[in-house]
């Protein structure tokens, strides 16, 4: 059977056909954003809005039961900052524009692993 006719036959049925894990994944908040990369070992945080909000980007590695943080503090829109390596790559990861004296706005969690 040809390849089309198999994918055809297992959309019709309804069966799910799964995706692959994806790396560089990003979590938007305007245009602020986290990011997973070095093999999803690592997060930056990235503040792309002179607001002076800071970003902070919360993550998890797989097997931790802690959320960590890393922050782009200044708001000014000039640079990003990286967590350290892991052993184990980033089960999750999001953005989060710390607004003083209001609620932050928090980005969506991305699962590149």
């Amino acid at each position: 059977m040809k390849r089309s006719v198999v994918v055809a036959l297992l959309v019709g049925t309804g069966c799910a056909i799964p995706a692959a894990a994806e790396s560089g994944l990003k979590s938007m908040q305007g245009s602020d954003y986290t990011q997973d990369f070095n093999s999803i070992r690592q997060v930056k945080a990235c503040d792309m809005e002179a607001d002076s909000h800071g970003v902070r980007g919360d993550y998890t590695p797989i097997g931790s039961s802690s959320t960590n943080t890393i922050y782009d503090g200044n708001g000014a829109n000039n640079a990003c900052e990286a967590s350290g390596v892991y052993a184990q790559k980033i089960y999750r990861h999001r953005a989060v524009e710390v607004i003083p004296a209001d609620f932050d706005a928090i980005g969506p969690w991305r699962y590149p692993s």
